[in-house]
C-alpha cells in the first residue's frame, strides 16, 4: 500500500513502493495552501497497468477542495476558413477536470479554445518569417462538445462561452500546449511516446512552456480510471455520494432483479432466433466455401482462356444438371479419379469456292469453318450433389466460334 511522509520542507512524497511489478511511484505536490500549484511529481503508475497515455497538468486547491487537470494531449485546429491567413489561429485542447469538492462536478471534459499567435499553428513552414519561440495564449473560451458529469450521474452540457482574458491557471498550462503542439508533440516523441515515456525527458522538452512539470500517468485511458486512482491514492478520501450511490430498499432490489431477469430472457430468446437464422447461412457458405477449394484442386493451377474464365463466371458451382440440360440430347458422361467429364462436340463448316474449270483457279471463297470441343467437369460437393467444378474448351473459328454459345445456363 502507499504511504505518506510528512517532509521538513513543507511537501508531502506518496511511495507506492515496488509490489506485484509496479515501480515505485514518488510524487510531490506543492506547500497545502489555497490554490497551491503542482511543483514536480515523476511518473505514476495505476496499479496494475503499464505505461502512461494522459498527463497532469495541474493541482490545485486545499484538501476538500481540490482539483486536478489531466489531458491526453488531443488537439485540433479551429480557426474558421476566412481567418488562416490572419494574424491569429484557434487551437483547441481536450482537458480532463476531476473535483474533490461535493458541491462540484464529479468530473468535466473541457474543450478549451485558445487564441495564438500563427506562427504556432502546426504547418511545415512558419507563416512569418519571424516570431517567438514560444507562443503565449491571448485569450480563451469554452468550446462547443463540453460537458460536466454530476455526483447523480448525470451528463450536463456545458454552454460555449465567448472570448475571454486568461487568469485561470490550469487553462494557461493547457493554452500552452495547445499553441505550442509542434514543440509538445516533439517533447513526446523524444520522450519515448506514450508507450515508453521517459518523464525526465519529457519535462525537459516541454521546459521551454514554462509550465512546470507535468506528471506521466500509466494507461489512463478515461477521467474514470484516473478518477478512481486519485481518491483512493492521492487523495485518500471518501467520494462524495450522489442519487446513483443511494442505498435501495429491499423491494427497488427485487424490481431490478426482476427487470434484470426478464432482460436476460429476452437476450437468450433474441440470441436462439438469431442463431437459428444464422446457422443455416453459416452452415452454406462453409459448405461453399470447401467445394470452392475442391475446384481449385480441380484446376490444378492451369492458365484458363479468356473464354473458359467467361464461362466459369457462370457456370462454377452449377448442377450437373443443368450441364446435360444445357449441352442437350446425348452429352459423351466420363468418370475418372472421382469427376466426371461432360463431353459436347459440334462443328459447322460454311466454306464454299469458285473454281475456273478451265485453270483450276480459286477465284473466289465464302463461308468458314467452326467448332466447339468442350468438358464441363463435375465433381461431388459435402452433400455429394455434382456440381461443375471447371470447364475445358477446344475450339476453332472467330471469337470462340460455336462455343460461345454455352455462355448462358437454362436458367437464365
Amino acid at each position: 500500500m502507499s504511504s505518506v511522509v510528512a517532509a521538513d520542507n513543507g511537501l508531502f512524497v506518496i511511495d507506492a513502493g515496488r509490489r506485484k511489478g509496479v515501480e515505485t511511484v514518488r510524487m510531490r505536490t506543492g506547500r497545502r495552501r489555497a490554490a497551491c500549484a503542482l511543483v514536480a511529481m515523476a511518473f505514476v503508475a495505476l496499479p496494475g497497468m503499464g505505461w502512461a497515455n494522459m498527463l497532469m497538468l495541474h493541482a490545485q486547491g486545499d484538501p476538500g477542495d481540490r482539483e486536478l487537470y489531466f489531458t491526453q494531449l488531443m488537439m485540433a485546429d479551429r480557426t474558421p476558413m476566412d481567418a488562416m491567413l490572419g494574424p491569429t489561429s484557434i487551437r483547441e485542447i481536450e482537458v480532463f477536470g476531476l473535483y474533490e469538492n461535493a458541491g462540484k462536478p464529479d468530473w468535466t471534459v473541457l474543450k478549451l479554445q485558445f487564441e495564438c499567435p500563427a506562427d504556432s499553428a502546426p504547418s511545415a513552414t512558419p507563416r512569418r518569417a519571424t516570431g517567438p519561440a514560444v507562443a503565449a495564449p491571448q485569450r480563451w473560451r469554452m468550446g462547443e462538445r463540453s460537458y460536466q458529469f454530476t455526483r447523480d450521474a448525470d451528463n450536463v452540457p456545458l454552454p460555449a462561452t465567448p472570448w475571454q482574458s486568461l487568469s485561470n491557471p490550469a487553462y494557461r498550462k493547457a493554452g500552452m500546449l495547445a499553441c505550442n503542439e509542434l514543440l509538445t508533440r516533439s517533447a513526446l516523441q523524444a520522450a519515448g511516446g506514450w508507450d515508453a515515456m521517459d518523464p525526465a525527458r519529457l519535462n525537459a522538452g516541454l521546459a521551454p512552456l514554462g509550465i512546470g512539470e507535468v506528471i506521466s500517468v500509466a494507461q489512463a485511458t478515461s477521467i474514470v480510471t484516473v478518477g478512481s486512482f486519485v481518491w483512493r491514492d492521492i487523495w485518500k478520501a471518501q467520494k462524495p455520494g450522489g442519487a446513483r450511490d443511494r442505498r435501495l430498499t429491499e423491494a427497488e432490489i427485487a424490481k431490478n432483479r426482476s427487470e434484470l431477469a426478464a432482460v436476460g430472457a429476452k437476450m437468450e430468446t433474441l440470441d436462439a432466433e438469431a442463431q437459428a437464422f444464422a446457422q443455416p447461412i453459416i452452415e452454406a457458405d462453409r459448405a461453399e466455401q470447401e467445394f470452392l477449394a475442391i475446384a481449385r484442386k480441380v484446376q490444378a493451377g492451369r492458365k484458363v482462356t479468356e473464354l473458359e474464365g467467361s464461362m466459369l463466371m457462370v457456370w462454377l458451382g452449377k448442377p450437373e444438371a443443368l450441364a446435360l440440360a444445357r449441352l442437350g440430347a446425348n452429352p459423351q458422361v466420363t468418370e475418372a479419379s472421382g469427376m466426371r467429364f461432360i463431353s459436347y462436340s459440334d462443328e459447322a463448316d460454311t466454306r464454299s469456292a469458285v473454281v475456273s474449270a478451265a485453270s483450276g483457279r480459286v477465284l473466289s471463297q465464302s463461308g468458314a469453318y467452326t467448332s466447339c470441343d468442350v468438358s464441363f467437369v463435375t465433381v461431388p460437393d459435402k452433400t455429394q450433389a455434382w456440381r461443375v467444378a471447371d470447364i475445358r474448351i477446344r475450339s476453332e473459328g472467330p471469337a470462340g466460334g460455336m462455343c460461345r454459345s454455352l455462355l448462358n445456363t437454362p436458367e437464365n
